[in-house]
């Protein structure tokens, strides 16, 4: 293979990605991001140097559940049914048109890393194509945040995303939001779970948006407008 040298231009903690520009006369063809996310179902390949191996390696597979949130992660990944190992891991997840539909994250070890695995994770290419437009054009990783933690509870007989705390110094506490507050909606989207509300706030939100929660308070419904922070890699 040929090596082309290559300054970091920006990485993120959070989410362990990062971006660099190569220099000398590397190849002008580059992998394209999927204008669709993957599906579930849909065949996909990984390419990497699994388990430190001199040659790429290709795996193949399908993509599971798209709607996946490790315990040990902040954003959501998609279940690929494909073999993965150490050195998969940062390459690209690419569809039957070569398109980059995600980038393979994390494997789940059995009997030690040493060995392949088909319990594999992907982030989505929507929120690493997000993440990279960020790269160039600031720099750095725009991640929104609002400064709520989340429970569940119960409203006309459903059980639906509440806030239990609210960060003292956070836009939620400024828009006058509240611990105990019900979410039905952001902006119009319908919130069913705790899931709903972080892939809205991560995904598809800014920092510096305007946001409107439609809440409910007292058996009340109320709608409050949030200016949208930008979150701080050393942030919890």
């Amino acid at each position: 293979f040929i090596e082309y040298p290559a300054r970091l231009v920006a990485h993120d903690k959070i989410y362990d990605l990062a971006l660099y520009r190569m220099s000398g006369n590397p190849p002008k063809d580059a992998l394209k991001f999927s204008e669709h996310e993957a599906r579930m179902g849909e065949s996909v390949f990984a390419v990497g140097y699994p388990l430190s191996s001199l040659w790429q390696k290709v795996s193949f597979g399908k993509v599971g559940n798209t709607d996946i949130w490790p315990r040990t992660a902040e954003i959501r990944h998609m279940e690929l049914d494909m073999a993965a190992c150490p050195g998969n891991s940062g390459g690209p997840l690419l569809n039957e048109s070569g398109e980059v539909v995600g980038i393979v994250s994390s494997v789940i070890f059995e009997g030690g890393e040493d060995r392949c695995t088909h319990f594999t994770f992907a982030i989505s290419s929507r929120y690493a194509k997000k993440v990279i437009d960020d790269f160039i054009r600031f720099g750095r990783a725009r991640h929104a945040l609002i400064g709520i933690t989340m429970k569940y509870s119960k409203y006309d007989n459903k059980w639906l995303p509440a806030i239990e705390t609210v960060k003292a110094d956070g836009p939620a506490k400024r828009a006058g939001l509240q611990a105990g507050d019900i979410i039905l909606s952001i902006s119009g989207r319908q919130i069913w779970t705790t899931m709903d509300v972080k892939r809205i706030i991560l995904e598809q939100t800014i920092a510096g948006e305007n946001i409107t929660l439609r809440i409910v308070r007292d058996g009340e419904e109320r709608a409050i407008t949030v200016i949208v922070a930008e979150k701080l890699n050393n942030e919890p």
